[in-house]
């Protein structure tokens, strides 16, 4: 997943609009932990919200890969400290767009 996160915004349409300085995660004791750090350095023509990009990544891999065996996941923003938890059952309620 982090490396789909980093992926994405490094693809044609993003990478000139955010700097990656990291996209990082590990699975322990049931949770997916992933950390990122992705600025904006200028506007894209489409607002883009980073952690709903992020959200939406996740969601698509777990869906895709039909992760089930996991509790929660807890995701944070290294750049605004911003700090996410969800459980399986809200991952799993989340549309893929």
């Amino acid at each position: 997943m982090a490396q789909r996160i980093g992926a994405r915004f490094n693809e044609e349409d993003l990478k000139e609009y955010f700097k990656i300085e990291k996209s990082d995660g590990k699975f322990l004791n049931n949770t997916f932990i992933l950390e990122y750090s992705i600025e904006q350095i200028s506007k894209p023509n489409k607002e883009i919200n980073i952690k709903e990009e992020v959200l939406n990544i996740i969601t698509y891999c777990i869906k895709t890969y039909d992760f089930k065996d996991f509790s929660m996941l807890e995701l944070t923003d290294l750049t605004t400290g911003d700090k996410l938890t969800l459980s399986n059952a809200a991952i799993w309620a989340r549309p893929i767009d």
